[in-house]
């Protein structure tokens, strides 16, 4: 049997939780990896099981995830699916990535809601920082280990999970993208090797597409010159709140 995971994972997180789940089930793997910004996918999934692992972004799944997977289909493979957030909430990320994968034909046996290094978290204000750590990729891999179980004694039954239908109005702040401390830019082009979105543009220095930019932040944790920052006020005010109140560590939660 074959693990195929279906991942979009901008800083990592959402990768790692999944490696240590297919990790647990002990099968060969396939990456499908929907992240780069050149992505084009395509796939029928018709033996193995499907595990596909997205971002949480205010309570939704990102709406790159959703287009991006539409390609992939099944007729009834076993499907995993994971949602990843920073440690506030994952609200209807969850259930509406279940509906995504069962609309795409695949039987979901399982879902999990882990907990990532927020995208906005920093040395200044962390916010579940270091996460995954090795207590989450261990519980992702006995996650794994009881799906296979599960999959193995022949139920398939689609287990309840937390969040809500209709799934939360979609929310964000409009013209937020990182910003680019030209002094200290180097244009060596690893900003836009991360860019899921292909928001970045590169003369002197660097700037961000603000339309197309979904405030990811792999810019920032991957510039290996500190040059890319947030300065946006509304994204400021966020970062603030989620360090006040989002500090308190959360577990993850599994649905079998």
């Amino acid at each position: 049997m074959k693990t195929y995971i279906i991942n979009f994972s901008p800083t990592g997180t959402t990768k790692a939780v999944l490696e240590s789940i297919a990790e647990g089930m002990g099968n060969e793997t396939t990456l499908y990896d929907i992240t780069p910004a050149d992505s084009s996918v395509s796939a029928e999934i018709t033996d193995g099981i499907a595990l596909f692992g997205v971002p949480v972004y205010a309570g939704r799944v990102p709406l790159i995830c959703a287009e991006r997977m539409k390609n992939i289909t099944s007729d009834g493979a076993p499907a995993v699916v994971v949602a990843v957030y920073g440690n506030r909430a994952y609200e209807d990320a969850l259930v509406e990535l279940r509906d995504i994968v069962s609309d795409a034909g695949f039987s979901v046996v399982a879902g999990g809601a882990f907990i990532g290094e927020h995208s906005y978290s920093s040395a200044e204000k962390p916010v579940a920082q270091g996460r995954p750590d090795s207590a989450d990729r261990q519980c992702a891999k006995d996650f794994g280990s009881m799906v296979m179980k599960k999959i193995l004694s022949g139920i398939t039954q689609t287990p309840e999970m937390n969040g809500n239908v209709p799934y939360k109005e979609r929310m964000g702040i409009k013209g937020a993208t990182p910003q680019t401390k030209t002094e200290l830019c180097g244009s060596c082009g690893t900003c836009t090797d991360v860019c899921p979105t292909d928001a970045i543009t590169i003369d002197s220095t660097s700037s961000s597409d603000v339309e197309k930019c979904i405030m990811c932040c792999a810019c920032v944790k991957e510039c290996p010159a500190d040059a890319r920052y947030i300065a946006h006020q509304g994204i400021l005010e966020r970062i603030d709140m989620l360090y006040k109140n989002c500090s308190a560590r959360k577990e993850p939660e599994l649905f079998i």
